[in-house]
């Protein structure tokens, strides 16, 4: 800071130096190669758990499916069994 401070002085700008030391220091942390790093790092890592998740769900809501499809087909099968039965012995 203070080599900052000479060269200020040097050019005539000691004044802008001034008012700037009052401001507060400013960081623009997506410039950040760390940040950088670490966001990357932690979106693969999301990417990789929803994709567990979305795999486990479809998993779960695929076997409730397969469930019903083979209550409705037994049910079917049922009633046609049954049908074939009336029509075959008139009452």
């Amino acid at each position: 800071m203070r080599q900052f401070e000479v060269t200020a002085q040097l050019r005539g700008l000691q004044d802008l130096v001034f008012k700037e030391e009052k401001m507060a220091i400013t960081y623009d942390i997506n410039k950040d190669l760390k940040f950088k790093q670490g966001l990357k790092a932690g979106e693969a890592k999301g990417e990789l758990r929803g994709e567990k998740l979305g795999n486990k769900l479809g998993n779960k809501l695929g076997n409730k499916l397969a469930c019903r499809e083979a209550k409705n087909w037994a049910l079917l099968k049922a009633w046609n069994w049954h049908w074939k039965l009336s029509l075959a012995k008139p009452v």
